[in-house]
């Protein structure tokens, strides 16, 4: 693997952890597109977290991954921002793209070949072959974790888990709050997308929000240099 290879590819584990620290350490079927405004409403007050309202609430935001769209997320923790591009295209075809102000690197996988693109710089190098480039940039939005905080805070009680109704990117979403444990706020979009998560590290917010998505994003940008890994 040439030099440029191995630094895109240790760029992109540490630009992935780098996204996990920011949100996880305390963390319709027509197409639309919208963008969020400079401020969002709360619309319904919180209500009691019982089993049956966990249970929905993590039923919807699982949702989220057989769906098509692309969703843009701002990033932010005491050490790091940044911004995180999701795409998603039933069935198997995944697309991160983790930016900084000084780096920017497009995970992607398919049903077929898998690669990674360094962005930052002209013309652009993506590595091919990787098993599953994913998994790291995938835990930033992997409802998995967000179920478990919330299972756990409801075993000790009601009150540990309340819900609101809040608009976050134009998008009708339900928080819940977790007030014991690993306490934070997540919230998910009325589509079963992640809407925001925050923690006592950093959080994670849905910035803009389309069900528009070409299937070329999940191909190498035009142009690129593709090296394949043996």
């Amino acid at each position: 693997m040439s030099t440029r290879s191995t630094r895109i590819a240790m760029l992109a584990v540490t630009l992935a952890s780098a996204s996990l620290l920011a949100a996880c350490s305390s963390s319709s079927s027509s197409s639309t597109t919208t963008t969020a405004s400079s401020s969002s409403s709360t619309t319904v007050a919180a209500s009691a977290g019982g089993s049956k309202d966990v249970a929905g609430f993590t039923s919807q935001l699982t949702g989220g991954r057989i769906r098509t769209y692309k969703a843009t997320y701002s990033l932010t923790s005491p050490t790091y921002t940044g911004t995180l591009v999701v795409e998603r295209m039933p069935v198997g075809n995944v697309r991160f793209d983790v930016s900084t102000s000084t780096q920017s690197v497009a995970v992607i996988k398919t049903s077929g070949t898998n690669y990674i693109c360094e962005l930052t710089k002209t013309p652009t190098t993506c590595l091919s072959g990787i098993p599953d480039p994913v998994t790291g940039v995938e835990a930033l939005v992997d409802p998995s974790q967000v179920v478990t905080n919330l299972q756990a805070a409801a075993a000790l009680g009601k009150r540990n888990v309340t819900f609101a109704s809040q608009t976050i990117a134009g998008e009708p979403s339900t928080c819940a709050t977790i007030t014991s444990g690993r306490t934070g706020t997540y919230c998910v979009t009325d589509q079963g997308v992640l809407a925001s998560a925050t923690g006592a590290n950093g959080s994670v917010t849905l910035t803009a929000f389309t069900t528009t998505v070409p299937a070329s994003d999940f191909s190498p940008p035009a142009g690129a240099t593709v090296e394949t890994i043996p």
